[in-house]
């Protein structure tokens, strides 16, 4: 098959490139890195789009950690916590994302939810970890990184060291 004299109109466009919810959650962060001026438009029309449920909210809120504007994060991750409250990524996600904005102490609570509705997680007990470390809880931590580890020992973040200082 040869390409020679093909338009964009010829050629399928695959579906992440369709849909917005799969695409701007790429791109977002590198526009902003990079300084772009469609960053803030196109953030504006992140945001604006509907959403579906839990995960859409969940996700978007990541989305916005991963890019550092932490206080919008755990604002749009409240709404996924509303649709879903019980849903322990929801709950991990507010956990991790006030862990980032360095507000442990805020994260505590959905972190101790998170581990009793999702005890074999090692994303989950991870977060909790890096939550304990940064209140200074070692001990509590050292536990929580030694069973993130149990559960998978091929997580990247299990096998950082704790770092914790007792307060």
């Amino acid at each position: 098959m040869s390409l020679r004299g093909a338009t964009n109109a010829t050629l399928p466009t695959p579906p992440a490139l369709r849909d917005p919810e799969l695409l701007l959650p790429n791109l977002l962060p590198i526009l902003k890195r990079g300084g772009d001026p469609n960053y803030g438009p196109l953030m504006n029309a992140y945001l604006a789009l509907p959403g579906r449920d839990w995960i859409t909210y969940a996700n978007r809120a990541a989305v916005l950690s991963e890019i550092g504007d932490f206080d919008a994060a755990l604002k749009v991750n409240a709404t996924a916590l509303q649709m879903a409250p019980n849903e322990p990524a929801a709950l991990n996600n507010a956990c991790y994302i006030a862990y980032e904005a360095g507000r442990p102490a805020e994260g505590l609570p959905y972190c101790v939810r998170a581990v009793a509705l999702a005890p074999t997680e090692a994303a989950v007990r991870d977060s909790y970890a890096s939550v304990l470390a940064a209140t200074g809880k070692c001990t509590e931590a050292t536990a929580q990184y030694a069973e993130a580890r149990r559960l998978d020992p091929t997580m990247a973040a299990t096998q950082k060291p704790v770092a914790c200082k007792a307060r």
